[in-house]
């Protein structure tokens, strides 16, 4: 038996499959059911080139783009976690009188 996310990519395998041969070879009836406009044969190939770039792209940053945004982002907290500690010390002297 197929665990719960081996449906959720046999589904979304199956659906990419679909949009594919809708995009490349579409059936006359899918045409006629989606109202779908006729594009050139160039067009088509172009949004699967740039379809297939973009899931290459999405992969690489899922990949390796999320450690390096984390540690980014981790540091820019900590930046601000520091110059509000410090700000926050200035204030505690000024009210001690120090």
């Amino acid at each position: 038996m197929i665990a719960s996310s081996g449906w959720l990519v046999f589904s979304l395998a199956i659906l990419g499959l679909i949009n594919t041969v809708i995009l490349l070879l579409p059936p006359k009836f899918a045409v006629i059911l989606l109202e779908l406009m006729i594009l050139p044969y160039s067009a088509r190939t172009t949004l699967l080139i740039g379809v297939g770039v973009n899931i290459i792209f999405s992969v690489m940053f899922e990949r390796w783009g999320v450690q390096y945004l984390a540690q980014i982002v981790g540091s820019l907290i900590k930046t601000y976690r520091e110059h509000r500690r410090i700000r926050l010390e200035k204030a505690y002297k000024l009210l001690d009188g120090r």
